[in-house]
C-alpha cells in the first residue's frame, strides 16, 4: 500500500480587481458563461502550480473549485501571485493617445488596396514634423 502525500502549496493567489477566472486566456466576453466565473477583489487561494501564458496567469488551486475545476486562466492585471520568495504583481500601463494625422489609404492614386504600409509611415512622418 502506498500512500499518497500532499503537493505543496506553490504560492498564493490573490484577487485585487473584479475579474473572471477563465477556461482559456481570452477576454471573457468572448467565452461561453460555462467557461468563465466571476470573482471580487480579495479572494485567496492556496495554489498547486502557476505559469504565466501571454498575458495571463495559469494556475491550478489546491483547496477550491468552481465549475467542477480547479484549474483557471486570470489576466495578470487583475491578480498577484504570492510565493514564499517574492510576490508577482503585473500593473496595466498607462496609455498616452498620440495625435497622429489619419490618412485614408484609398485617397492614394496608385494600387490603394496595397498602399496601408505606406500610408501608415506617411501618418508617422506627419507627426514627427516630416512633411
Amino acid at each position: 500500500m502506498t500512500s499518497k502525500s500532499k503537493p505543496t502549496p506553490q504560492g498564493t493567489i490573490k484577487v485585487l480587481k473584479p475579474t473572471f477566472f477563465k477556461a482559456l486566456p481570452f477576454q471573457s466576453s468572448t467565452l461561453k458563461p460555462e467557461q468563465t466565473q466571476f470573482i471580487e477583489p480579495g479572494f485567496e487561494a492556496r495554489l498547486h502550480s502557476f505559469l504565466i501564458e501571454r498575458d495571463h496567469v495559469k494556475f491550478a488551486m489546491l483547496d477550491k473549485s468552481f465549475k467542477g475545476k480547479n484549474t483557471w486562466f486570470a489576466y495578470m492585471g487583475h491578480v498577484e501571485i504570492i510565493t514564499p520568495n517574492k510576490t508577482l504583481t503585473w500593473h496595466t500601463p498607462s496609455s498616452k493617445v498620440l495625435k497622429v494625422p489619419y490618412f485614408h489609404q484609398l485617397r492614394n492614386v496608385n494600387r490603394p488596396y496595397e498602399t496601408c504600409n505606406i500610408t501608415s509611415v506617411a501618418m508617422c512622418l506627419k507627426y514627427f514634423g516630416f512633411t
